[in-house]
């Protein structure tokens, strides 16, 4: 904002300067104006550089697959390969808290659920049943 005070300061005195009522006396050519600094539109003029505009995709949809009854590891590898950045687990065996060991487990539900679209950055939840617990 001072940039463009100064400018138009500038530019007001150059144009009043030597303004006045005109008399015979004044035989003289007035003298030139001093450099004037550049104009409000020489300040914001276009780049120099070309602008490159990306347009981003559509997002990508996955579809959740069927992988109920199938081993944990086996379920988990199966969603990883299609997309899916985030699988977690829940249990679903009775006084078993958390999977540790998912090759140990079987896929009992899937959320989303199956068929369901879904975005790779969305969390897929195996809940599964200790084997052999």
């Amino acid at each position: 904002m001072r940039i463009l005070t100064t400018v138009l300061a500038s530019a007001a005195v150059a144009l009043t300067a030597g303004c006045g009522p005109a008399t015979v006396a004044d035989s003289t050519p007035a003298p030139a104006p001093a450099a004037v600094a550049p104009s409000v539109n020489a300040l914001v003029a276009a780049p120099s550089v070309p602008l490159a505009i990306t347009v981003a995709a559509a997002p990508v949809q996955l579809t959740i697959p069927d992988v109920i009854g199938k081993n944990g590891a086996i379920a988990s590898d199966e969603l990883k390969k299609l997309g899916f950045k985030h699988v977690s687990y829940a249990s679903g065996t009775p006084g078993v808290r958390m999977v540790i060991l998912a090759s140990n487990w079987t896929v009992k539900s899937i959320e989303p659920g199956i068929g369901t679209p879904a975005d790779p950055d969305d969390t897929v939840v195996l809940t599964m049943v200790k084997i052999n617990g």
